[in-house]
């Protein structure tokens, strides 16, 4: 199982199962995508009003009951601040290794990864409507490069059709970016990043059929030099399997401490709704 959360991880809200007893071993024995689409209300001056992702699980060579596991992902954000209502105003990027490794009562990982974030068509102002001659490129630029671990539980049965699932997960960083164009040192100021740790969980109750309820939440604390702060996400939704792939509906609420948009760090919190596609496990 494969479980990531936290800043700039584009696959913080996804738990694709990669390793199982009965999947077929050796070289590339699976490779899949899905994609997330989230319309977001209520953030900072709406600039988390739209939220696209796409990323994909290779598993590049499984054995016994480990696999080698490679994750790649992106994410677009956009504000609605122009003539089409979608103006693209950041980008993040994340690139994943993983050995993981199914035990006797859960499945454990370890890794390294490499996660950026640039911002886009910073040569207009936010708000394209607002004709401002004054108006002056800023620019951020985030990355993080580390090593992480983590570890997750079974699906617990708490029913005849309700199971839970957990899991924690640590991460250390070893180079970090943050440089902001007008320049300044503002908390949290990101190059003073040392690490982070965080725990979640999803609660699913199955309706027959391949359809499920489900509600699902993390959170996380990112470890500065000298601070600490929090973010965290909590999902509610519907999913339905085929044949291919499966769909999620759903509702959400993500908080953070910093939402990257602007040099000067900020809070913001997003109320969102969207939909995810991705494989049936």
């Amino acid at each position: 199982m494969l479980f990531l959360l936290a800043q700039l991880i584009v696959s913080r809200n996804v738990m694709p199962l990669t390793v199982s007893d009965s999947a077929p071993h050796g070289f590339l024995p699976s490779i899949s995508f899905y994609g997330e689409a989230q319309r977001g209300f209520g953030s900072t001056d709406h600039e988390l009003a739209w939220d696209v992702k796409i990323g994909g699980v290779l598993e590049l060579f499984r054995w016994n009951r480990s696999a080698l596991v490679a994750v790649i992902g992106h994410e677009l954000t956009a504000n609605p601040f122009n003539s089409i209502g979608f103006n693209p105003r950041g980008a993040i990027w994340e690139e994943t290794v993983l050995f993981l490794r199914r035990a006797r009562a859960f499945d454990w990982h370890v890794g390294a990864f490499h996660r950026c974030r640039h911002e886009i068509d910073n040569s207009h102002p936010p708000d394209e409507s607002q004709i401002d001659p004054a108006y002056v490129p800023t620019a951020r630029l985030l990355s993080l490069t580390g090593v992480h671990a983590g570890l997750a539980s079974r699906y617990l049965s708490l029913g005849p059709a309700t199971t839970l699932q957990w899991f924690v997960r640590a991460e250390r960083y070893a180079t970090t970016t943050d440089n902001r164009e007008p320049r300044n040192r503002d908390a949290p100021f990101w190059k003073r990043a040392l690490g982070a740790a965080g725990a979640g969980s999803r609660l699913r109750r199955d309706l027959g059929g391949e359809r499920q309820l489900y509600a699902r939440g993390w959170a996380s604390a990112i470890v500065f030099s000298g601070s600490t702060a929090m973010q965290w996400r909590t999902e509610v939704g519907a999913s339905a399997a085929g044949r291919g792939g499966a769909l999620d509906l759903f509702a959400a609420y993500e908080r953070t401490f910093d939402d990257v948009t602007r040099p000067t760090p900020r809070a913001s919190g997003v109320f969102g709704v969207g939909m995810r596609i991705g494989p049936a496990r």
